[in-house]
């Protein structure tokens, strides 16, 4: 059997997954570093004070690129199945 096929795909899934995950991460990265610096200049030593705009952050992304990242994984779910026969043979 020709494993092949199987690795491009989840090569495939994996690319597709870090393209899709990237904006999200680096935005919530952003933010939690910029609030950070803030907490550090003011001497403030609360931690739960990154929770609420990390998770608006995310949320404001989510909806912003939610169309985006849906689309390229029912892309990347289409061409999976558009394989399969071809895989079969």
């Amino acid at each position: 059997m020709n494993t092949a096929p199987i690795f491009d795909i989840f090569q495939s899934f994996m690319y597709k997954s870090f393209e899709v995950l990237l904006p999200v991460a680096a935005v919530s990265t952003v933010v939690v570093v910029i609030i950070a610096v803030i907490m550090a200049m003011m001497q403030i030593q609360e931690q739960t004070l990154t929770f609420f705009p990390k998770m608006a952050s995310v949320i404001i992304v989510l909806v912003a690129l939610g169309p985006w990242m849906f689309g390229e994984l029912t892309s990347i779910i289409t061409h999976m199945f558009d394989k399969i026969p071809d895989m079969l043979r």
